[in-house]
């Protein structure tokens, strides 16, 4: 046993370095507690077994060996092992069906690792259970759901720096939860995420930019981080969409010199965007063939556009359709 208590003192958090040293201390331990016919926890040896437990439980998990580390954070856990805590606790919220429902049981978990040392002393698992606590409160896991203590603690984790935890602190100021609604700030936040590449973020700072939410409307930034959002979220409609909005600027609202260049571009992402379901990206077509653009205007097709558009909730295109007027040969002009 005192081998394994050698081994791991010279490990220290390295992921390699003495690890087949403690895995074989693990197995004799093991060995020893069968032959003893005794538990972990029972035994005299149970301190030295429980935080060889926990450093390689905590090491697995870092390296996604997921089926490695689940048992030994489990038992570390139960016994007492902070370190071992924190990362339990992540599993347990990825495996919910796992949770018991004990009261309380995550967060009791998680408050002793924020006052023990051995946690607080390294940054990342620090962060990792304030954000695990944000998480329990904002969803209600084993607790009441609280969102002004989601994000007292998402907060305490983003001004530390962490990207994800600033990603939420901007969206609970955007919405006003579990603090008082301020888009200037959830601009802030969001912006310093978006940054870092969190997708919430980046979706948040698209739609400020595009909208004029806490900042002033911008349509090439709008444009940019929509951009951005689709390399992380794929075909999502909605940001093909805005970015056909922005680059057509059909109601003038960005103020936009007209290009050509920017109106086929926007037809582009309209047509993907139809293609996903977007049904109100009809009104980037329909104002595309208003245009004097590749033997346009066309005022029949813009109607067309216009009004399916429209029958999806598109009002900007209901207006438009105001503009036409039938004359007697059965096709449309302006009035």
């Amino acid at each position: 046993m005192k081998n394994g208590q050698k081994a791991l003192e010279k490990c220290g958090d390295s992921d390699e370095e003495g690890r087949i040293a403690l895995e074989a201390a693990l197995d004799m331990y093991q060995q020893y507690f069968k032959e003893a016919q005794v538990k972990p926890q029972e035994s005299e040896a149970a301190d030295g077994y429980f935080r060889i437990a926990e450093h390689l439980g905590v090491s697995y998990y870092k390296e996604k060996s997921i089926k490695l580390a689940t048992p030994l954070l489990k038992e570390a856990a139960e016994y007492g092992r902070n370190r071992a805590k924190v990362f339990y606790v992540d599993w347990l919220l990825r495996n919910r069906k796992y949770v018991p429902e004990t009261p309380g049981y995550l967060k009791d978990m998680l408050e002793s690792a924020l006052q023990d040392e051995e946690v607080t002393k390294r940054e990342d698992e620090r962060i990792k259970a304030l954000l695990e606590m944000g998480r329990i409160y904002e969803e209600g896991v084993t607790v009441d759901k609280s969102f002004p203590d989601a994000f007292r603690y998402y907060m305490e984790a983003a001004q530390a720096g962490n990207p994800k935890a600033q990603a939420c602190v901007g969206q609970f100021y955007l919405y006003g939860d579990g603090v008082k609604k301020d888009a200037k700030e959830a601009f802030v936040w969001n912006e310093k995420a978006a940054a870092a590449g969190e997708e919430k973020a980046i979706r948040n700072l698209a739609v400020a930019y595009d909208f004029g939410s806490g900042t002033h409307k911008d349509a090439e930034k709008a444009v940019h981080w929509y951009k951005e959002l689709l390399k992380l979220a794929g075909n999502d409609r909605f940001a093909m969409y805005r970015i056909a909005y922005c680059l057509a600027d059909p109601e003038m609202e960005f103020r936009r010199k007209f290009s050509e260049d920017n109106i086929r571009e926007a037809v582009s992402y309209a047509e993907q965007a139809l293609a996903e379901g977007e049904k109100k990206a009809d009104y980037i077509i329909g104002y595309y063939h208003t245009l004097p653009l590749d033997n346009g205007p066309d005022y029949n097709k813009a109607v067309a556009h216009f009004s399916k558009a429209a029958n999806h909730g598109e009002d900007k295109a209901k207006r438009w359709l105001s503009k036409f007027v039938k004359n007697g040969s059965g096709s449309y002009t302006l009035r």
